[in-house]
C-alpha cells in the first residue's frame, strides 16, 4: 500500500526517517490501517447529504481522528475484556501521561507490544463486521426462505434470537477478545450453529402461536381487536415467560395519530416476545386477570377483546370524572363483565350516560393515559405512603407494547402463517 507522507507525518511518522524507526515494519503497518480505516469514515460520511453544508470538502484531520481511533481501540479492549476476559486487561495505555504523549507525539511513541495490540483490534473489528454483515444477509435469507415453505419455528427462531444475542456490540467483543487472547476466532458459521440449537424451543413457539390462535375461535367479532395470552411450558424456559398474540382488523389501530385514514388497512397478527421484567409483570398480571375460574377451581386462559369506549350525554354532567370520558375495556365473549368496570359504575352514578364503542383505538385512548420518566416507561410508577405499588393504567400500557411502542419487545407479524390454505401444516 503507497502511504500519503503528508498523512504518515499527521499521524507522527515522518517519511525521510521511516524505514530506520519503524519495529519491523508494524508501526507501518499500523500507520496504514489508521489512515485506511480513516479514509473510509471519510468515504461514509460522504454519503450524507446534509443540505446548507458547506464544509463537505475540508482536509482531513489526521493526527485528531488517529487519536480518537486509538483511544476507541483502548476502549475497547477494556470493553472486551471486562465481559469475556479476566482480571489481566491488556490495556493499550497505563496512564494519561502515556496517552497524552501519543497524542503529542504520534505513532512512534508507541511500544512494539502497544503498536501490535492496536493493530490486532483494528484487524479484528474488520473481521467483526464482515461476520456482522454475513450474518444479517443469512438472517434476511432464512426468514425469506422459512416464509415460503410455512415453517413457523424457523422463522421466529431467526426473527428473534439474531435480533436478541447476536448484536454489532458482541459480535466485535467476541472476536476482539479472541485476537489479543490468542483464542480460535468465532467464525459466521459457529453463530449459525449455535442459533439453529435454539430449534426445540421456537417449535414450542410455534405450537403456542397455534394454541392461541385457536383460542381466537371463540370471539366471533372479527371487527374488534383480540388478544391471548399465554406462558411457555416449564420444560422449554423454567421462567415460563408470557408470549401475546394479537389479531388487528383492518383500520382498527394507530398508535401514534389519531387521523381514523392513517390506521391500518389490511388485518394482521402480532407475536410479541419480551425479556422485559416490567413487560413480563404486566402481561402475566393481565393473564391473571383475564382467565376464567371454572367450578371446580380450575383457572383457564381465554382470548378477549380491546375496544375504545366513549360517553356519550356527559355536557350536563359537571362532575362526571375525566377518566371515564374515554378509555380502553377488556370484553369476553361469554357474557363477563368487562374490565375494567367503568360502564357499570358511570351507569348507576349518571343515568342519562351511555357509551358508544369506536372501531378504532388512536393515539388518544393510550398516549393521555401512559406516565413516562423521562423517555422511559415503566409499569410500576413507585409506592404509596403505605408502601403499596402505583402501577401504570395496564390496558393503555400493553397495548402500546403489543404495537412497536417500546423498544424491549419483539413484535413479529405471523398472519402469513396463520391464514395459509392449510393451517395445519404450521411446522
Amino acid at each position: 500500500m503507497s502511504l500519503n507522507p503528508e498523512n504518515l507525518r499527521q499521524i507522527g511518522i515522518n517519511e525521510d526517517g521511516k524505514n530506520s524507526q519503524l519495529s519491523e515494519n508494524i508501526h507501518e503497518k499500523l500507520a496504514a490501517k489508521i489512515i485506511e480505516r480513516i479514509d473510509k469514515k471519510v468515504e461514509r460520511s460522504k454519503l450524507v447529504v446534509i443540505v446548507g453544508r458547506k464544509d463537505n470538502d475540508q482536509p482531513i484531520d489526521y493526527k485528531n481522528e488517529s487519536n480518537i481511533l486509538l483511544a476507541s481501540i483502548h476502549q475497547r479492549l477494556i470493553e472486551a475484556f471486562s465481559i469475556y476476559g479476566n482480571s489481566h486487561t491488556p490495556f493499550l495505555f497505563y496512564s494519561q501521561k502515556q496517552y497524552d504523549q501519543f497524542k503529542e507525539h504520534g505513532l512512534l511513541t508507541l511500544s512494539e507490544q502497544q503498536a501490535h495490540i492496536a493493530f490486532s483490534v483494528l484487524e479484528a473489528e474488520d473481521q467483526a463486521e464482515e461476520i456482522f454483515q454475513n450474518l444479517t444477509s443469512t438472517t434476511v435469507e432464512r426468514i425469506k426462505t422459512a416464509e415460503q415453505e410455512g415453517n413457523l419455528s424457523d422463522y421466529l427462531m431467526w426473527q428473534l434470537v439474531p435480533r436478541e444475542q447476536y448484536s454489532y456490540e458482541r459480535i466485535i467483543n467476541e472476536t476482539v477478545y479472541n485476537a489479543i487472547s490468542g483464542k480460535q476466532n468465532v467464525t459466521l458459521e459457529d453463530y449459525i450453529e449455535e442459533i439453529e440449537q435454539e430449534r426445540k424451543q421456537f417449535a414450542a413457539e410455534a405450537r403456542l402461536i397455534r394454541r392461541m390462535y385457536e383460542m381466537f375461535d371463540k370471539l366471533p367479532d372479527n371487527d374488534k381487536i383480540k388478544v391471548a395470552i399465554l406462558r411457555l411450558p416449564a420444560e422449554v424456559d423454567l421462567r415460563r415467560p408470557q408470549r401475546v398474540l394479537t389479531y388487528f382488523p383492518p383500520h382498527s389501530y394507530n398508535r401514534w395519530s389519531n387521523d381514523i385514514d392513517e390506521t391500518n388497512r389490511e388485518a394482521f397478527t402480532m407475536y410479541c416476545v419480551t425479556y422485559a421484567p416490567c413487560l413480563q409483570h404486566a402481561f402475566d398480571s393481565l393473564y391473571r386477570l383475564t382467565r376464567k375460574k371454572t367450578p371446580d377451581g380450575q383457572s383457564i386462559p381465554r382470548a378477549f377483546y380491546v375496544t375504545s369506549q366513549h360517553a356519550q350525554g356527559i355536557e350536563h354532567e359537571s362532575n362526571y370524572p375525566e377518566s371515564a370520558r374515554r378509555f380502553l375495556e377488556i370484553s369476553f365473549a361469554d357474557g363477563t363483565p368487562p374490565i375494567p368496570a367503568i360502564r357499570a359504575e358511570m351507569h348507576d352514578k349518571y343515568p342519562g350516560v351511555t357509551f358508544i364503542q369506536k372501531a378504532t383505538i388512536l393515539r388518544d385512548d393510550i398516549e393521555p393515559n401512559l406516565v413516562f420518566d423521562g423517555s422511559r416507561l415503566h409499569f410500576i410508577l413507585g409506592h404509596d405512603e403505605d408502601g403499596t405499588r402505583i402501577y401504570q393504567n395496564q390496558i393503555p400500557y400493553v397495548l402500546n407494547a403489543l404495537t412497536g411502542g417500546v423498544s424491549n419487545a419483539y413484535n413479529i407479524r405471523v398472519d402469513q402463517f396463520l391464514n395459509r390454505e392449510q393451517n395445519t401444516s404450521i411446522k
